[in-house]
Parts: C-alpha cells; structure tokens; sequence
C-alpha cells in the first residue's frame, strides 16, 4: 500500500529586510523579483545589521548582496567570469578585514560590488537614468574599489607625526624595549584608524554619486508624470548629445548635465549657478565630456 506523505506547505515570502538576511544566510534563493527591489530593501538592511552590533551576524550578512545578484549574473550573461574577470572574493576580503578586528570596509566593498552589480544587471533602471550616469557611476565605484582593495594590500599606515605619537610609539619607548614585535609599538591601532577614514572616504565619494543618481531619476519621473518628454540624454558612437546649456541666471539640481564652452559639466552639488570650470566653482563641477568632443 503506497504511503501517502503530508506535503509540506512552501514558508511565507520574508515581510522584512532583516527577515529575507536571515533566510538567504540559512540558503532561501530570493526571486528574481526581490533581487530586482534590492535597491530599496540595500540600505535598509545595512542599517538593521549594523545597528544588531553582532560582528558575526553583521559579517553574514555582507555576503548576501553578491550571492543573491549572482544567479542573474549568470542568467544574463553578466557574471565576472563571462567578462573575463577574476571572480570576487568575498571571503578573502572579509577574513582580511577580520584580521584587524573591523568588517567596516569589507561592507565597503561589498556594498559597491552590489552597486555596480545593480547598475550592469538592471537594465530598466539603467534606461531610466541615461548611459552617461550609469558610466559615471560605475566609474566612481571602480576608483573606490582600486582604493579599498589597496588599504588591503598595503594596511601598513605612514608613520604617525611626532605630536600625535603616544609614550610608548616614540623613539626612546623603542630603544628601552628592543624588539619591534613589542605591542607597546603595534602599529594595529593606526591601521584600525585608517582603515576607518578610508572608510569614509568610500561613503562620501559613494554617496555623492548616488545622491546625484537619485535625484536625476526623481527628475526623469516627474517629467514623465506630467506628459513632458526626457531630456536627450544618450549615446552615439561614443559621444554625448544633451539638449541643457549652462546659463549664469539659473541654478542646477546636484546630477544635472549642462553643456558650456563646447564641454559636458555634471553639477555635484545642488543649486549652483556658478560657471562650469571655474576656478572657484572646481569642487562643483566635474567635467565629463572635454571641449571638441561633442556634436
């Protein structure tokens, strides 16, 4: 007589950020459609893991970003190693930062590697924001990972100037105690501490690119919601077309494009009227497309 087995009802979709960590960490596969939200659900979790304080359960949850974009890679033919790239690391990375007792800039970099994961898989969300932004941003993120990966690679810091050096890190401290091995002469607490400043350097260069991004798409739906067309913004043969020029009575929104003496400006800060290149105005402009290269 066959027997009959109670079939066991599938568990309910996770309702919370910290709810989807956990289940991810225990091996649930996410749909495709919560990859897709991740976005929105990213800095969210971020905080709920941080906030816990627990460097184990904040550790596990830094591996989840990667892992749930990978099975998209894959499908889409984006994964690192159909580009020709070496694969990442996670592990390594993280077992890197565990040597100085801080998992802050592994999240760094896992942080950015989902970002730019995003940016390449989500191909909706990069028609929306325009090929120069996705290229901008994905540009940044590169250079914040080269810098993160370095701290890595070279955690030894400078040595620490004489007014800030503690008793015990001065040169007569050394010569009494004789070994450079002595943990009065550690050089620990200095690498904490800059990979801790590196650290916010990511966040504020990260962040800079993703305010901009942000309030260009809000930009693009309200356009789009008030029956107006899209600015130009795409590529041909390389080269940028934008129908906004620079006038010296009007602000700019931070992640505006404007052209001005024949080059491509995008404003980095938020209602700045100032003159695109100015020799004041540097820290609000970046440059993205040099005079002669635009039709």
């Amino acid at each position: 007589m066959a027997r009959h087995q109670a079939r066991r009802a599938p568990d309910p979709e996770p309702r919370t950020p910290l709810e989807l960590a956990q289940r991810m960490a225990a091996g649930y596969s996410p749909p495709e459609s919560a990859v897709r939200g991740w976005r929105e659900t990213h800095p969210q979790l971020w905080a709920v893991a941080v906030d816990e304080g627990d460097r184990a359960h904040w550790l596990r949850q830094a591996g989840i970003a990667p892992a749930a974009l990978a099975p998209v890679a894959r499908r889409r033919g984006n994964a690192p190693q159909a580009r020709g790239e070496a694969p990442f690391d996670l592990h390594k990375v993280l077992g890197r930062a565990r040597q100085f007792e801080t998992p802050t800039i592994a999240l760094a970099i896992v942080s950015l590697e989902a970002k730019k994961q995003l940016l390449l898989l989500d191909s909706e969300y990069a028609r929306a924001l325009g090929p120069e932004v996705v290229s901008a941003a994905l540009q940044q993120i590169e250079l914040d990972l080269e810098r993160a990966r370095e701290a890595f690679a070279n955690p030894d810091p400078e040595p620490a100037p004489e007014s800030e050096a503690t008793p015990e890190s001065r040169p007569a401290a050394k010569a009494k105690t004789g070994h450079k091995d002595d943990p009065r002469t550690s050089k620990k607490p200095a690498t904490v501490k800059m990979l801790f400043a590196m650290l916010d350097g990511l966040k504020e260069s990260e962040q800079q690119i993703v305010d901009a991004i942000n309030l260009l798409h809000d930009r693009l739906e309200k356009i789009e919601a008030a029956g107006g067309a899209k600015p130009t913004m795409q590529m041909r043969e390389g080269r940028m077309l934008y129908c906004g020029s620079w006038r010296n009575d009007e602000n700019y929104d931070q992640g505006e494009y404007v052209s001005h003496d024949g080059a491509m400006w995008l404003a980095l800060t938020r209602s700045t009227g100032a003159r695109p290149g100015g020799k004041s105005t540097s820290t609000y402009w970046r440059l993205t497309v040099k005079r002669g290269e635009m039709e």
